[in-house]
């Protein structure tokens, strides 16, 4: 006994050199060149974007997913894979995708909002499965905003550029505004000189208007003339009305003496005529008596004719004396009317000249009225390609409102964004992972409870060995339990996420108790030994957990994983605290249970191995003493 304990103390420190030498080696295996293999991480693009044709065309979806499926450089080096939706939700589930990145119907349109009057930021959606990893899920949350934040600075490189293009339309515009105020100065100058010519022209007119006065008032003066003559006419008429009334007189005279020829004639013929009468019975001769007759009559016909022939020379004489006086005096007059119109003719002349003159300068007038005119046409002209360039100008440049130029800066700082769904952070694999560790280290603790089993007199007591299991795992399996309710109720306290809380603490408890039996089993089977297994345990699970991608270690750590037990409640629990789906429920809670079996096998044998080995000892010791007891003397 005395020789064996020494050789047990050093076969103990060797183990505890050697396994933590081993346990070092076995993590840094696990950990070699994982950074060089991140593209065999697998996450999931879903491209639902609709390209947008037309005079803008835009394939924002599929350019972020060509820019994280074939990287240029090692920036996005995952290992992206396009895939349906279902297929992406499958995988998600089933834990074969560490995320799933999808870019809605929308995508390419709202990048192209950028500019546009209601600009929006493009949304991308990162679902991520903190079941399979939590380093992964961060990866694929950070590689896909730095994926999002390039194409987002493209988009606003394209909008810088866009408004520089505008600004230059605009500064193009002004400058075509410019040329037509440019034509616009000309056009007032060809007017200014036009109205200067309609102005000397107005002058000259003004000169033929004053010059067309002055024949005027001469026209005026000979006027004047033509009223006096016509009063000395009237003067003549006056005189030839005087005459006239003479002539009546004297041919009233006439009148009066042919009047007594006539009476002397009419007397003649009736004393010839009686003659005439009488004259057969006086002469003899008929011829003498025919010629009296004849006489008689023709000196009664000569006396009539005289007497109408001296009333009508009398009357004759006197008109024609009274009109030759007048008409002489008329001649008078008439001279002077013509000397007078010989002078308003000289005024008629000079006004002619007059209006010669206006009539020139009005042509003046008329040419500079075409001067200004056509100054006037460029003018407007050059008004109306001033307005048009204007207003091109102004129809080019933007007219932003306060809480469109905010959502605008908004959108063009950050113009694409991504979305983490809620429900499927890493904030579940925390809380599993602190349930984990505390209730795996917890399981140390349970073991101060039930060791009376281990006694001499526990192991020699008649009792059976499933109830000496019992006695043992009884407390212990007490006492994880309340590590577990424990657990989770500190994990609720400090806000970690629990969205399937009943489900958490139910698996919770499950571990607990497969810590517990796996624990006592070891320690059941080989003591002291039994607590170096346990630590290789520990290292093998710390060194196949999925906090890193389980692609980038050895494929054998990846088995482990779905093996141990520490893993397998880790990657249950993180589903249950993050966004449960049942799918790996089964395959982890399978893990447990086969390893809370080994564990209540594992401890009845090591209780009956324990007994078995006192056994053997006090039957050694009894023959021992046998051996040494004073033989009887034979008789």
């Amino acid at each position: 006994m005395s020789a064996s304990r020494p050789r047990a103390l050093t076969l103990f420190l060797i183990a505890a050199l050697v396994i933590p030498l081993g346990a070092a080696a076995l993590l840094s295996w696990s950990v070699t060149d994982r950074a060089d293999r991140v593209g065999d991480v697998p996450v999931a693009i879903v491209n639902d974007d609709e390209i947008v044709t037309g005079d803008t065309p835009m394939a924002a979806g599929r350019a972020l997913s060509s820019a994280l499926v074939h990287p240029e450089d090692d920036t996005f080096g995952l290992g992206w894979t396009l895939t349906s939706a279902e297929d992406a939700a499958d995988g998600l589930a089933a834990g074969e995708y560490y995320a799933v990145l999808t870019m809605p119907e929308d995508f390419s349109q709202s990048v192209l909002s950028v500019g546009t009057d209601a600009p929006v930021s493009a949304e991308v959606t990162l679902q991520t499965n903190p079941a399979a990893s939590a380093v992964g899920a961060l990866a694929a949350q950070a590689v896909t905003e730095a994926a999002t934040q390039e194409l987002g600075d493209q988009v606003t490189d394209a909008f810088v550029t866009q408004t520089i293009t505008g600004m230059n339309s605009v500064a193009q515009a002004l400058t075509d505004a410019a040329d037509g105020a440019e034509q616009l100065a000309s056009g007032a100058d060809q007017l200014a000189g036009g109205t200067a010519t309609l102005a000397d022209s107005s002058a000259q007119l003004a000169s033929g208007l004053s010059q067309a006065a002055t024949g005027t008032l001469s026209l005026a003066t000979g006027t004047q003339q033509t009223a006096s003559a016509s009063s000395t006419l009237a003067s003549s008429a006056g005189q030839l009305a005087g005459g006239a009334s003479q002539l009546a007189s004297g041919s009233s005279s006439v009148s009066a003496a042919a009047s007594g020829v006539a009476s002397g004639a009419q007397q003649l013929a009736s004393s010839l005529a009686s003659l005439a009468a009488t004259c057969p019975a006086v002469s003899s001769s008929p011829q003498f008596c025919a010629s009296l007759s004849a006489s008689a009559q023709a000196s009664a016909t000569l006396a009539s004719s005289a007497t109408q022939t001296a009333g009508a020379a009398a009357g004759t004489a006197s008109a024609a004396a009274s009109v030759a006086s007048g008409a002489s005096q008329l001649a008078a007059g008439a001279t002077q009317l013509a000397s007078g119109a010989a002078q308003v003719a000289d005024g008629a002349v000079q006004a002619a000249d007059g209006v010669s003159s206006a009539a020139s300068g009005a042509s003046e007038l008329a040419a500079g009225a075409d001067t200004l005119a056509g100054g006037a046409t460029e003018l407007a002209d050059g008004t109306e390609s001033l307005a048009d360039g204007l207003a091109e100008g102004a129809a080019q440049v933007p007219v932003t409102s306060d809480e469109d130029a905010d959502t605008l800066a908004e959108v063009v700082t950050t113009p694409v964004t991504v979305a983490t769904d809620p429900t499927s952070s890493a904030d579940g694999w925390l809380a599993a992972s602190v349930a984990a560790l505390v209730l795996w280290l917890g399981s140390l603790a349970t073991l101060v409870a039930g060791r009376r089993v281990y006694s001499r007199a526990s192991l020699d007591s008649p009792a059976s060995t499933g109830r000496l299991s019992g006695l043992l795992l009884r407390p212990r399996l007490a006492i994880a339990g309340i590590q577990a309710l424990v657990t989770v109720g500190v994990i609720g306290m400090f806000g970690l996420p629990l969205n399937a809380a009943v489900g958490f603490t139910s698996v919770a408890l499950l571990a607990a108790v497969c810590f517990t039996l796996l624990l006592s089993a070891l320690e059941a089977a080989w003591g002291r030994w039994g607590l170096l297994g346990f630590g290789i345990l520990t290292a093998a699970q710390a060194a196949s957990s999925a906090v890193l991608p389980l692609q980038t270690a050895p494929p054998v750590f990846g088995t482990l994983n779905a093996l141990l037990p520490g893993t397998a409640f880790t990657s249950l629990a993180a589903s249950l605290a993050g966004d449960p789906d049942g799918s790996s429920a089964l395959g982890a809670i399978t893990v447990l249970l086969v390893w809370s079996l080994a564990g209540v096998l594992g401890v009845r044998w090591g209780i009956r191995r324990r007994r078995a080995l006192t056994g053997s000892h006090r039957t050694a010791v009894a023959v021992a003493a046998g051996a040494a007891a004073p033989q009887p003397v034979a008789g």
